[in-house]
């Protein structure tokens, strides 16, 4: 199914509270909503919500069309999240990002990130012989399309499944 902007209807009003420009468009991306309002683009679904703000709406539009058109070639919705954060930073929307890392002294550069405590967990869970984790699946968020800028994994083990959020807290 190749999905495509359109307008609002009465129905979609109702289902997203907080809409305000007089012409908001939305496109169902596999489970996803992705919503162009003004100069605000946001990607939803039943667990997130990924928003970011443009400087005009011509910048909104093109990063809300251009997603639409990656996700018709193939995208996954997980990758589009991260594209839509790529749209910002090209647009010049986080030019703090570009300071200077000079006072990070050298054990800060030789600790782990969050993909290796990622890695590391997952080998943990897969390998383990706990009877309280038989046969626990591992992805992810990525790999699952979860809607973050986190790394994290989504665990499933006896039908039930678990998202674990991996964020460096200093």
């Amino acid at each position: 199914m190749t999905a495509a902007l359109r307008p609002f209807n009465k129905t979609d009003y109702y289902g997203l509270a907080g809409v305000q420009s007089e012409h908001p468009e939305l496109a169902d991306l596999d489970g996803c909503t992705l919503v162009l309002d003004g100069m605000t683009v946001q990607l939803i679904d039943r667990n997130s919500c990924l928003s970011r703000d443009f400087k005009t709406e011509t910048e909104a539009r093109a990063a809300a069309y251009g997603l639409v058109a990656a996700f018709n070639s193939g995208g996954k919705v997980g990758e589009l999240a991260t594209a839509l954060g790529m749209v910002e930073i090209l647009s010049g929307n986080s030019e703090e990002d570009s300071e200077d890392d000079e006072d990070v002294d050298d054990d800060e550069e030789d600790a782990p990130d969050a993909e290796d405590i990622a890695d590391a967990l997952t080998r943990a869970i897969e390998e383990s012989d706990d009877d309280r984790l038989p046969e626990a699946r591992v992805a992810t968020f990525r790999e699952r399309g979860v809607l973050t800028n986190n790394t994290g994994l989504v665990i499933s083990v006896r039908g039930v499944e678990f998202q674990l959020t991996i964020v460096r807290s200093r």
